[in-house]
């Protein structure tokens, strides 16, 4: 397949949108090692090109021993993965009952990347459970241990519990990878579980071949 090109040689993808813009809202965009703020949406985003655009990035050579890192994330009746694999990058869909099994997969090859953006946006859906659900059940269990001291335990980790929902929803937030290739276009949210996220997003850049950047 010949590789698309835009005005100036540009490669562009295939499918999706334009390479070199704002994740958020589309806006276009360069490429910086830098975290940067959308004129046009106000949102913090990091875009880096990848070695399909740029000749000067070298992708290190595939590695069966480094280990594969896998992220997940649950919608409303999907759940959905992402991987880092020693030939590429990928995400797909897992089946509804015990959401282990990958029911499709598509993914871009290391060498075909043309550009990396990352970006966070708060998990409202968490807030609201934690805000309407766990904290008034914590409440209801701490003023209750004043007249039954004993409900004092199981106030206290109930009250953690809502205090990191709060904490993730808000400070962590849903974190996105979206990955521009030649020939496909992939979004992986990589926030969960919370211990893979720094090693999904350091992992992803360096097998890229690019420097690690913070996540913005």
């Amino acid at each position: 397949m010949m590789t698309p090109t835009g005005s100036g040689g540009v490669v562009v993808s295939a499918f999706g949108p334009s390479p070199f813009t704002c994740p958020r809202c589309d806006a276009p965009s360069a490429p910086s090692r830098d975290v940067q703020t959308c004129a046009r949406c106000g949102g913090a985003f990091t875009l880096h090109a990848g070695a399909a655009h740029d000749a000067s990035i070298v992708v290190p050579p595939p590695n069966a021993l480094v280990p594969i890192v896998k992220v997940r994330s649950a919608g409303l009746a999907t759940h959905h993965f992402g991987v880092i694999e020693p030939l590429g990058v990928a995400e797909g869909e897992l089946d509804p009952i015990i959401a282990s099994v990958a029911m499709d997969k598509s993914g871009v090859a290391w060498g075909d990347v043309v550009s990396i953006a990352v970006w966070r946006k708060p998990d409202w859906v968490e807030l609201v459970v934690a805000i309407l659900l766990a904290a008034p059940f914590a409440l209801g269990f701490l003023v209750g241990s004043f007249a039954l001291p004993v409900l004092f335990v199981v106030s206290v980790p109930l009250t953690l519990l809502t205090a990191w929902m709060i904490h993730r929803a808000v400070k962590v937030q849903r974190n996105y990878a979206r990955i521009v290739g030649r020939y496909r276009t992939i979004t992986i949210r990589f926030d969960r579980p919370g211990r893979r996220r720094r090693l999904f997003h350091s992992e992803l850049l360096r097998r890229a071949g690019l420097p690690d950047a913070p996540i913005p």
